[in-house]
C-alpha cells in the first residue's frame, strides 16, 4: 500500500524545499527567480486568491499548507488539492488564463514566493534550466493528483484516513514516549480536506481508531500508538464508515 497520496512528497516542509523545485535550480536561475519574486506571508484561514481573480501570479510555497477548492452543487466545497512546502500553485497564471477558477485557502500560517505570470514566462525564455525544473515539479504534482483521484475512487474513507495518518506520522511527527505525535495544528476538518470526506465522518472514524487502540487523541493532538494496526485498516476498510 502506498501512503503518500494525500501528502504529496516525502519529507518535512524543509526537506521538500531541499529536494523540490527551488533546490533543482542552478544558482543563476534560482537567483533570477528570487530577484523577480516577492514574499507573501499568510495566516491560517486566509484566502490567497478567489476563483474569479485574474490569474496574474504564480506561487511557490515556502512553508505551510494551502488548499485549492471549488464550490460545487449546494454550495459544497470540493477540495481539488492540498499543497505542501516546495510546491507550485496558481499555475493558471503561467498559461495566461483569465482567472484562477478556484480558491486558494491557507490551512496553516506560512509563506510563499509570488511571481507575475508574464515575468515568469520571460524568465523561462532566458533561463532554460528554470523550465526543466518547473516541468519536473509540475509532473510530480500531476502524479500526486492522479494518486489522490485514484484513492478517492478505489479506497474507503477509513483506508484513506489511515493512510494519511501514517504518512503524516512518518513525515511530520515528534517523539512522544516512543510514539509518533503529529506536528502542528491538525483539526478534524483539515483531515477531511486531505482525504476527501466530511468533518463528521472523520470525527467518527478517529473515535473508532481510538477505541481500537490505534491513536491517542487530544485537542488538535494526535499520537499514533499502533502503526501496524493503522496499516491493517489502510488495507482493510472499516465497513459502514
Amino acid at each position: 500500500m502506498h501512503y503518500t497520496a494525500f501528502m504529496a512528497h516525502p519529507g518535512t516542509d524543509t526537506d521538500r524545499m531541499q529536494s523540490g523545485f527551488m533546490h533543482d535550480l542552478p544558482p543563476d536561475a534560482r537567483a533570477a527567480l528570487l530577484a523577480s519574486a516577492r514574499r507573501v506571508n499568510f495566516d491560517r484561514g486566509g484566502l490567497l486568491y478567489h476563483t474569479e481573480d485574474s490569474a496574474e501570479t504564480v506561487y511557490v510555497l515556502q512553508g505551510g499548507r494551502v488548499r485549492l477548492y471549488r464550490i460545487g452543487s449546494g454550495a459544497r466545497e470540493v477540495t481539488v488539492a492540498v499543497h505542501q512546502g516546495g510546491e507550485l500553485f496558481g499555475t493558471a497564471g503561467l498559461h495566461g488564463e483569465s482567472s484562477y477558477g478556484q480558491y486558494a485557502e491557507a490551512l496553516e500560517s506560512g509563506e510563499a514566493l509570488a511571481i507575475g505570470g508574464t515575468t515568469l514566462r520571460e524568465l523561462l525564455r532566458a533561463q532554460p534550466a528554470l523550465g526543466v525544473a518547473l516541468s519536473a515539479q509540475l509532473t510530480r504534482q500531476t502524479r500526486a493528483l492522479q494518486e489522490r483521484l485514484s484513492s478517492l475512487v478505489f479506497l474507503e474513507v477509513s483506508q484513506r484516513l489511515a493512510g494519511a495518518l501514517l504518512t503524516m506520522a512518518e513525515l511530520n511527527s515528534a517523539g512522544e514516549g516512543g510514539k509518533k505525535a503529529l506536528k502542528g495544528r491538525v483539526s478534524h476538518q483539515d483531515l477531511a480536506y486531505l482525504v476527501g470526506s466530511t468533518r463528521e465522518t472523520i470525527t467518527k472514524l478517529l473515535g473508532e481508531f481510538k477505541e481500537r487502540g490505534l491513536l491517542d487523541l487530544g485537542y488538535r493532538r494526535i499520537v499514533v500508538l499502533d502503526e501496524a494496526g493503522l496499516r491493517d485498516v489502510a488495507e482493510h476498510p472499516i465497513h459502514g464508515l
